[in-house]
């Protein structure tokens, strides 16, 4: 069983996707209420809308988050159907401080696969907690940005919020 929840943030309506035990899904904003509900169902046709204390604090720390604030997400998070290699990326990816880059090349590298940094690439695209498993923190060896799943615009708003881009 899914259950989800929509909330408003400083940039348009976002929503949480979790099982019973761990975030599973985070949507970044988008600016009606119905059309996240529409993403969510897309995905989560089963999921059940609920206010519960674990998205309470998880709301509080996405919202911090876009007014600019240093947060550590350091909630239960689990990966659903997706490869062993994409899991292995996101979890490398996931330990990446607020702030700071890494390069695809350094991801490949810290999983033992020097030479995958395009694979990297494609697996970060398929992750399903932005921000919190901060994808947008990844840049190309020379500094380039790369690609990102929501666009390059919601790329350079994340890392400018994380001032780490002008």
């Amino acid at each position: 069983m899914f259950y989800y929840n929509i909330f408003f943030t400083k940039f348009g309506y976002a929503a949480f996707v979790s099982n019973v035990k761990a975030m599973v899904r985070f949507f970044l904003p988008v600016l009606k209420n119905n059309e996240m509900v529409k993403m969510v169902k897309k995905y989560f046709p089963d999921s059940v809308e609920v206010n519960n204390p674990f998205f309470k604090d998880c709301r509080e720390l996405i919202k911090n988050y876009f007014k600019g604030q240093s947060v550590s997400f350091n909630i239960p998070i689990e990966f659903i159907g997706i490869s062993d290699f994409v899991k292995q990326v996101l979890n490398t990816t996931y330990l990446i401080p607020y702030g700071e880059v890494r390069t695809y090349k350094w991801i490949a590298e810290k999983i033992g696969m020097e030479d995958a940094y395009r694979a990297v690439g494609m697996a970060l695209s398929k992750n399903p907690l932005p921000v919190i498993v901060p994808c947008h923190r990844v840049l190309l060896s020379d500094g380039e940005l790369g690609g990102f799943s929501y666009g390059l615009k919601w790329k350079i708003k994340l890392l400018q919020l994380e001032k780490v881009f002008k």
